[in-house]
């Protein structure tokens, strides 16, 4: 199957194909393949006569198919856009299956099918799949892990001449996730608003610019909690916003992984720590220096309070006069004593 930078390539050097599937979780990749064919195949003149772009709840696949049959019109190639197909009655997207045993070689097909991924398995979509991917491209676009994302928004930093250091990554993944098209957005917003001799994207930077405070925010909560800085964490807990369920989460994630490399053998590299515990590289300083803090036993603790708080954060052997500041202030109490 056909990987992103692989279609890229061929996109750019014009090798075009009959038909595209672009299907997945996650719709970055999806819509920056098609904006790219929407750019590369015909000019905006070209378009006025031979591109069609119909909605998956508009489209008449019969009416589609008619249309791909007939050639361009003072134009190297007819093209059809199909978004949105996940709203298309699956049996009619299978039409296409009897355009693809006889498809007209001027004629362009571009299926974008968002939120979810085509089972090649089932009846309804074998047969047209297999024979798409045989004469062209089938795309799945993966949803992307948090611990996959930091070489990702590196590299989009540094499409836009711009740096960005390790925990300014790391405040991006804690408050926007795995959306890639607001990362990139936030790119570009940074792109213009630095100054020229200011192009590295630091923690202080993403305070300014995304309105992300560096200092009241889970990671920061949990870092300073497994380096047992108690006067920090009651500082963060004071001001921070995030709801309980949140910071649980954080937190939980960081105690298993100290768990867990208090179990690892000795003498793994920084690379190999990194990989196991799936976290970015200097996030692995954080878990050694912990490790002289914490033996198994109090990581182990701390886990089971994180359970329990969480249990009581939403309603279950809670008192009624308890409040969400009341129950984190006990809880991080607990774990740090």
């Amino acid at each position: 199957m056909a990987t992103y930078t692989d279609i890229v390539k061929q996109i750019s050097i014009k090798q075009f194909m009959p038909i595209y599937v672009l299907m997945g979780k996650e719709p970055y990749y999806i819509d920056k393949l098609t904006e790219l064919l929407e750019a590369s195949i015909l000019t905006d003149d070209e378009k006025v006569m031979n591109e069609t772009v119909i909605f998956g709840k508009d489209a008449v696949m019969e009416n589609i198919l008619t249309d791909a049959r007939q050639y361009p019109i003072m134009a190297p190639y007819r093209v059809i856009f199909i978004k949105e197909a996940q709203m298309l009655d699956k049996k009619k997207l299978s039409l296409i299956g009897k355009y693809l045993e006889h498809p007209v070689s001027s004629t362009i097909i571009v299926v974008t099918y968002k939120t979810d991924v085509l089972d090649s398995n089932k009846k309804e979509n074998k047969e047209w799949l297999s024979k798409a991917e045989k004469l062209g491209v089938v795309f799945t676009s993966e949803k992307i892990s948090d611990y996959k994302l930091p070489p990702i928004i590196t590299q989009m930093a540094n499409k836009e001449g711009l740096d960005i250091d390790d925990k300014a990554v790391a405040l991006l993944i804690e408050h926007v996730g795995s959306d890639l098209t607001q990362l990139e957005s936030i790119m570009k917003q940074f792109s213009i608003m630095l100054p020229t001799g200011h192009r590295c994207i630091d923690s202080d930077a993403i305070e300014k610019v995304v309105g992300i405070s560096k200092n009241y925010v889970p990671f920061e909560l949990a870092d300073a909690m497994l380096k047992k800085n108690i006067r920090k964490a009651n500082l963060i807990i004071a001001h921070i916003n995030d709801t309980i369920q949140k910071i649980i989460a954080t937190l939980f994630s960081y105690y298993s992984n100290l768990l867990i490399y208090q179990y690892m053998p000795a003498g793994l590299s920084d690379k190999e720590v990194a990989s196991t515990l799936g976290v970015q590289s200097f996030l692995v300083k954080n878990y050694k220096d912990a490790a002289a803090k914490y033996n198994k036993r109090q990581t182990f603790n701390a886990i089971g309070i994180l359970r329990k708080y969480d249990i009581m954060s939403k309603g279950v052997n809670c008192p009624s006069s308890a409040n969400t500041q009341g129950l984190l202030k006990e809880m991080v109490y607990k774990i740090l004593h």
